[in-house]
């Protein structure tokens, strides 16, 4: 029995790479199952989050099943494959967040943490799979605990806060707009708001969610159809969303 990962991550592929290999949170359960057939594993997991698109299995004859999942994907694009011991420490590493774009970033322990558990809950782990993602959860744990990974700018939101706090120096004077209301949309929001920022408008397909987020940061939401009319004003724009494509195109 093998223990393998294949997958790409933001140093592998572009970000139209990853965009149309990445599966939607709601469906990895369902495409657990469809990879359990195609690729010769006994169990699997699949990873998927706007930086990286990871297929965790065990296997039995790892060439044979290393093929199939690159029959799965569909794709062209150059893939990393791991085996074993460096399956094994590759995951450490992703949920640790010492293989993302922002070194320690909070964000991705959750993402594995998702990953795993619409497996399990779809049938498609055991054993083997059950131990690799405790064990890495628990390496994470204790990675974030004795280390100093975690302090700084640990997340993709606080980076954009960074930058924008270089580019405007001041940020009362700014007026930002917020499209969407997930949880990176409402961190990032958030950081904003704690450095200073001034008007802060929030848009979201589902007007209530807008509201409530902009009750939480002093702001104001506005309708989804209107924020193209609104954007002679913006100084700062997060667009934030669950959507497949582009909401905010450079046109």
């Amino acid at each position: 029995m093998n223990l393998v990962v294949v997958g790409l991550n933001h140093r592998t592929a572009p970000v139209e790479v990853r965009e149309r290999l990445a599966f939607a949170t709601s469906k990895l359960g369902e495409a657990t199952c469809h990879l359990l057939g195609a690729a010769s594993l006994f169990e699997a997991a699949i990873l998927s989050t706007c930086n990286r698109v990871e297929i965790y299995g065990l296997a039995g004859d790892a060439t044979e099943a290393l093929a199939g999942i690159r029959q799965f994907l569909r794709t062209d694009a150059q893939l990393y494959e791991y085996r074993d011991r460096e399956c094994v420490q590759h995951l450490w590493e992703v949920a640790s967040g010492l293989d993302s774009m922002v070194l320690g970033e909070t964000e991705i322990l959750g993402q594995v943490k998702d990953a795993y558990f619409a497996a399990q809950k779809a049938g498609a782990t055991g054993i083997a799979l059950n131990r690799l993602f405790q064990k890495a959860f628990a390496a994470a744990k204790r990675i974030r605990t004795d280390t100093a990974i975690a302090r700084g700018s640990t997340s993709v939101g606080n980076v954009a806060v960074d930058l924008a706090q270089r580019i405007f120096r001041n940020l009362a004077p700014c007026t930002v707009m917020v499209v969407g209301t997930g949880e990176m949309s409402e961190a990032t929001a958030k950081a904003l708001r704690s450095r200073g920022a001034g008007t802060i408008m929030v848009c979201s397909r589902t007007h209530e969610r807008a509201e409530v987020l902009a009750g939480q940061l002093g702001g104001q939401a506005i309708s989804y159809d209107d924020w193209p009319e609104r954007f002679p004003v913006v100084d700062i724009v997060i667009s934030a969303t669950a959507a497949p494509h582009p909401i905010i195109t450079r046109e």
